[in-house]
């Protein structure tokens, strides 16, 4: 796997680094989440081999024990990605905030550009475990 920065360099790390930095993550938090939620997310005609990204977050997810991403499909005729993405995040963020206790969300996003726009815009509580 290789991450590419904003400024083009890139910084290879193994899927095992991380497989276990996300563990890390994960189990620095309390194990007692109230809910989970798993989005992995790729456009419906990308170039850049985005479904083999998908299943190796659902291998992640598997190596943490949670359940399995729902798959986000955006449509090559989709006129307005951003309001669907929307759509299928922003209902994730309103039970985390409505119910008491932690809740631990992760979205993993296969394409061009970046979406925390989405997220950080959807965030309303501290007790949101965001990966």
């Amino acid at each position: 796997m290789e991450a590419i920065r904003a400024d083009k360099t890139s910084n290879a790390i193994t899927r095992a680094q991380f497989a276990d930095a996300i563990t890390r993550t994960v189990n620095n938090r309390s194990r007692a989440y109230k809910n989970c939620f798993a989005r992995s997310i790729r456009w419906e005609l990308d170039n850049t081999i985005a479904s083999a990204d998908n299943e190796n977050s659902q291998n992640i997810l598997s190596t943490l024990n949670l359940d399995q991403a729902e798959l986000v499909i955006l449509a090559e005729q989709d006129q307005t990605p951003q309001w669907t993405l929307n759509d299928r995040i922003r209902p994730i963020f309103q039970v985390t905030g409505d119910t008491p206790g932690k809740s631990i969300v992760m979205v993993h996003y296969a394409g061009h550009g970046d979406i925390l726009w989405l997220l950080n815009s959807n965030i309303r509580d501290t007790e949101t475990v965001f990966v």
